[in-house]
């Protein structure tokens, strides 16, 4: 079966068709800039344009991975990083799919990565504690019991002891870039985060995704973390994958 994956980032709207049988991409992965301060019917505007722009089959479903927590195709919160109000009870699945005209599910952005590295990726086959984090324009997560998702968990919020900005305001992809951190200045960033999350959910195993997994060799080396730490084996397509996996699940 194919179906449509939608990933929603804070600088970036990505998507392309995809065989949920094999996990891989069957169109050009595109993508379009986030419209500048995320507005309701800008955001969705460009969700549909990218739609559009795969000219798919009009009888493939949608799926898209949304940077909040989400139940039933509505926002629960605003989006993560993102500080501008008012997306919180948003429906988005329902005029998404009014813009598409398709049948249309939308996750968290890090929930559907991590289903995606279940099915197709480093999850696959784990039992125990797995934690997926996306490290981005803020910081997505994913928690995994013996190949279950548990949705809607925002590690990214957290706050580091001593500290009075939350985990993805000092550790996020987004902000080694803007203070112009050295590698080996963001992996000590990063480094402190994943000792807190180690010391209070004692992962078996953390999957790292995010545009930024593509260049892990310059920081993963250098984390001192006790528990396993790989990268996400669909790199920066789990979200994409994961979205369009959920899409045909919800039309089985």
């Amino acid at each position: 079966m194919q179906a449509i994956g939608i990933d929603v980032g804070g600088s970036g709207i990505k998507g392309a068709i995809v065989d949920t049988s094999t996990g891989e991409l069957v169109s050009e992965r595109l993508r379009l800039a986030s419209p500048e301060g995320f507005g309701r019917d800008d955001v969705l505007d460009t969700i549909a344009a990218v739609v559009h722009d795969l000219h798919a089959p009009a009888d493939l479903p949608l799926g898209v991975g949304f940077p909040s927590q989400v139940s039933g195709g509505v926002t629960r919160t605003d989006p993560t990083s993102h500080e501008h109000p008012g997306w919180k009870g948003t429906e988005v699945a329902a005029p998404v799919a009014e813009r598409t005209l398709r049948r249309t599910v939308v996750g968290n952005d890090a929930d559907v990565a991590g289903l995606a590295e279940v099915v197709f990726g480093a999850a696959g086959g784990r039992d125990g504690v797995v934690l997926v984090l996306t490290l981005g324009t803020g910081i997505g997560s994913a928690l995994i019991h013996d190949g279950v998702i548990v949705p809607n968990i925002e590690l990214g919020r957290i706050f580091l002891q001593g500290e009075d900005l939350v985990a993805e305001y000092q550790a996020a992809s987004r902000i080694r870039t803007e203070e112009g951190l050295s590698w080996k200045q963001y992996a000590r960033r990063l480094d402190r985060y994943l000792d807190q999350i180690d010391r209070v959910f004692a992962p078996d195993l953390v999957i790292v995704g995010g545009g930024i997994v593509k260049k892990h060799e310059k920081w993963l080396p250098r984390l001192t973390v006790g528990c396993e730490i790989v990268p996400a084996t669909l790199g920066n397509n789990a979200g994409i994958v994961g979205a369009a996996l959920s899409a045909a699940r919800h039309s089985e």
